[in-house]
């Protein structure tokens, strides 16, 4: 019998991509999805469209959101429904509507997940319009916070072995129904960005593993959904995410033994960025600095909720899994200030 796993993505203002990405869904082997939809108030009535296209297919449910609830909280909304019609679920999976799997993408996860009792299964994120060239396969933090994609842009050929990181990125991910009952389902802080990376982060620290699974092949076509609405605001927004996950995640001895080169970086950065004629990135930093500070009283609440819930891992081993931030940023000062490459967001725009 196949296995009956739910599998949760969004529509907003993408009814081909969304079509696409369910049809990769319908021709899973050896698994039976059971697809969530969520339309987020797109134009068009694209959620009525929706309906009418997949109207004979019992194993699809379609929700009409009467707002946009974003990313975040669309997917919790989904989740829950989820969780309530199939309570025996022992996974939740989730696709980019903009994204394609290959047909044994859910069989690979969730064989993955059996045999290693991982928290969440990440994908090989593939780039759908150069298929030699790689989207990412996972998170790595690096020792001043920031939670950033494992090869991008890299040769596909290049991470083929099963490993475990720092995170999985919400694109094509198999999350644990037993962490998510602990942990909890992504922080609604969060709209667009970054909540992928905050639950990453919140499942290492209450002891759980994020593993990378190459098998599981999906191809992303890159920023189609956030090159709808990047801008500053949007860089902002993702900079204090940085910000508040490393504030209400990590334990106080890491904080403490990290703040010192955090304080050197933003003040080498400061200077760097006036140097090189970025001062808007000033501007980004300094807005949400201030954000942060606003949401003080939040972030705090947040952290005494999470600590109370769960007994963390120690400060050493959360240490040993991140990233000298130092030998990271000279690779990138060398790649985007040097060479003058552009990130993969700035491409969108």
């Amino acid at each position: 019998m196949a296995i009956r796993v739910p599998v949760i993505l969004l529509n907003w203002n993408g009814i081909d991509d969304t079509i696409e990405c369910v049809e990769s869904l319908l021709n899973q082997v050896n698994t039976d999805p059971i697809i969530f939809i969520g339309d987020n108030a797109s134009n068009n009535n694209e959620g009525r469209q929706l309906e009418s296209h997949f109207d004979s297919y019992p194993n699809i449910h379609i929700y009409l959101f009467d707002k946009n609830h974003g990313f975040a909280k669309g997917c919790n909304l989904l989740m829950q429904e989820a969780i309530h019609l199939y309570p025996e679920t022992s996974s939740l999976a989730l696709l980019n509507n903009d994204a394609v799997a290959d047909p044994d993408w859910l069989w690979h996860l969730h064989q993955t997940m059996n045999s290693t009792g991982a928290g969440m299964v990440g994908s090989m994120l593939v780039s759908y319009h150069d298929r030699s060239v790689l989207d990412n396969v996972g998170h790595q933090m690096l020792s001043s916070g920031e939670i950033v994609p494992i090869g991008n842009n890299a040769p596909t050929n290049q991470y083929l072995s099963q490993v475990t990181n720092f995170g999985s990125c919400a694109a094509g991910v198999l999350y644990n129904r037993k962490m998510l009952d602990q942990i909890g389902l992504f922080d609604t802080y969060f709209h667009t960005g970054y909540e992928d990376a905050e639950i990453g982060a919140r499942a290492l620290v209450a002891g759980y593993s994020s593993i990378y699974c190459p098998e599981a092949v999906v191809y992303h076509k890159v920023s189609q959904s956030v090159g709808k609405i990047f801008d500053e605001n949007y860089l902002k927004v993702i900079q204090k995410s940085i910000y508040y996950t490393y504030l209400k995640l990590m334990p106080s001895l890491l904080l403490l033994w990290t703040l010192p080169g955090i304080l050197f970086k933003l003040v080498a950065m400061f200077f760097l960025n006036i140097i090189t004629n970025q001062r808007h990135r000033n501007r980004i930093h300094g807005a949400a600095l201030r954000s942060i500070w606003n949401d003080r009283k939040l972030i705090r609440q947040k952290r005494r909720d999470f600590f109370n819930e769960i007994t963390p891992v120690s400060s050493l081993n959360v240490r040993r899994q991140q990233i000298n931030w130092v030998s990271f940023d000279m690779k990138r000062f060398w790649k985007f200030h040097i060479k003058g490459e552009k990130s993969q967001l700035e491409k969108v725009v």
